[in-house]
């Protein structure tokens, strides 16, 4: 939908559609002086970090959480 109302551009979505966008940074220093270099460049989709950044993400780890507290042995008093 982003590249055509049609099927006409699906070869095209299918010879790049490996490919995203990915964001990279570039830190310089120079003396005193600091420079942050971000390009935008495509490439194959990197592997996403363990961080929760999803709805989704959040309610798995509170099940494999609750799981594994479910399971433990109590502590002593």
């Amino acid at each position: 939908m982003t590249i055509g109302q049609d099927r006409s551009s699906d070869d095209l979505i299918r010879a790049h559609g490996s490919l995203v966008p990915t964001i990279t940074t570039k830190v310089r220093r120079l003396g005193k002086e600091v420079q942050i270099i971000c390009r935008n460049v495509f490439g194959p989709r990197p592997t996403l970090s363990q961080y929760i950044d999803t709805p989704e993400k959040a309610a798995r780890l509170e099940a494999k959480m609750a799981a594994a507290s479910s399971h433990a042995d109590p502590a002593p008093e």
